[in-house]
């Protein structure tokens, strides 16, 4: 099934910038211990952080990182559905 547009036009350009899962605005705590927990266990610091405000009840964030394996590793544990475009 293809996306629609707008969705894929949504999407972070860079390939080191991972857009996160859409999340309700009442998780976003234990969303952000989550990634936390995995990127302290991964050993992996990022460049930037950004919290995206998709809908009054819907965020995601925008993970930028140093390198491309880093990115693809969290992009596999936390990225949107959507494929990013490049």
């Amino acid at each position: 099934m293809r996306r629609p547009e707008w969705e894929v036009l949504m999407q972070p350009q860079n390939p080191l910038i991972v857009r996160t899962a859409a999340y309700p605005t009442s998780s976003i705590g234990n969303r952000l211990g989550d990634m936390r927990t995995w990127l302290d266990r991964n050993s992996i610091d990022l460049l930037r952080f950004a919290t995206v405000t998709l809908s009054v009840e819907d965020v995601a964030f925008d993970v930028q990182f140093r390198d491309l394996e880093n990115a693809t590793l969290f992009r596999a544990a936390f990225g949107s559905t959507a494929a990013p475009s490049v």
